[in-house]
Formats: structure tokens, C-alpha cells, sequence
């Protein structure tokens, strides 16, 4: 849908979702792929643990293919193009959500979870590969006045900050929806 590709567009534009954060989420692909998994995992483990949600589930089987088309979607995302399929995928997600009655309450503290449990996991991951530098994460310099520290910080708050600002976008167009 044309309309939707240039509502997608101006949001990007506003999020600031240019070239370098498609990049950063592309780049983000592939060391991703264990953190989204460990989090789906964590997340549907919660809502099996949450009748007002669980309900949505006829079983287990069902709720494991919920969570491999979450991987997918993700994975979509991930890949920072949002075009016509991906228009077509959020669309789809949305339609299901109105469909089963799964108030946006839900769907947003969802999304706070599955978000927590990778960014968590992301910032485990960044600090234990570079821990000569975790001491002093955010500092201006390291020891030997080089800027490891800082220029650490501005990656992982990129890496972070363009995850949040593409989930927001996934939540605002499936909502809308």
C-alpha cells in the first residue's frame, strides 16, 4: 500500500532512521540471532505464566510457532529495510492482533519485555568482549587517554538506541493497524 510506504517513510525520517541505523540493524543481524532467541524464550515463558495472555495459546505447539514467526519478523527487522514486505508482514501481525482481542496493553508490555531481554543481553555481551574497558564504561577516555571507553559507549548506545527506535516503529504501525 503506497499510503502506507510514505507513512513509514515520514516516521523514519522523524525516528531519524537513515542509512547508518538500516546499517547498524543489518550489522546487528547476525549477533542478534542468539540474544533475540534467549529473549523469545524468556518472553514466552512469561506469558505462559500469564493467564490473561496465555489464553491466546490453544498449546504449546501453538505458542512455539508464535515464536518462530516472531524470530522472523524480527529478523525482518533487523535486515532495516522496511518496504512493501515488511508493510505487508506488520499489517498482518496487527490484523491478527485485533482479530484474537489482544487488548494493546498487552502487545506493549510485550514488546518491554522481549526489549529488556535483548538490550540486557546486548550490553552482557558488548562489556564481557571488551573488558579491559569495563570498569570505566562511560568515561571520557580510557587509561591511556584514547577514547576506547567513549567510543564503546557510542557504539552500544547507537546499537541500542536504533533497536528501540525500530521497535517502536514495528509497535506504532501494528497498532495502527
Amino acid at each position: 500500500d503506497q499510503n502506507m510506504l510514505q507513512s513509514i517513510a515520514e516516521r523514519l525520517s522523524f525516528l531519524k532512521i537513515g542509512k547508518k541505523e538500516r546499517a547498524t540493524l543489518s550489522h546487528m543481524r547476525t549477533e542478534m540471532a542468539d540474544i533475540l532467541e534467549a529473549s523469545l524464550k524468556d518472553f514466552y515463558t512469561q506469558v505462559k505464566q500469564t493467564p490473561q495472555v496465555a489464553h491466546f495459546f490453544k498449546d504449546a505447539a501453538h505458542m512455539r510457532a508464535a515464536q518462530s514467526r516472531q524470530s522472523v519478523h524480527w529478523n525482518m527487522i533487523f535486515a532495516g529495510k522496511f518496504d512493501a514486505q515488511y508493510v505487508q508482514a506488520v499489517t498482518k501481525i496487527g490484523s491478527m492482533h485485533a482479530k484474537i482481542g489482544l487488548e494493546p496493553r498487552w502487545y506493549l508490555t510485550g514488546y518491554g519485555l522481549l526489549l529488556d531481554g535483548m538490550i540486557r543481553r546486548l550490553v552482557e555481551r558488548e562489556l564481557a568482549s571488551h573488558t579491559p574497558t569495563r570498569r570505566s564504561l562511560f568515561s571520557r577516555a580510557n587509561a591511556d587517554g584514547a577514547g576506547g571507553d567513549s567510543e564503546l559507549a557510542q557504539q552500544l548506545g547507537e546499537k541500542i538506541g536504533t533497536l528501540v527506535k525500530a521497535a517502536l516503529l514495528d509497535m506504532d504501525l501494528a497498532i495502527a493497524t
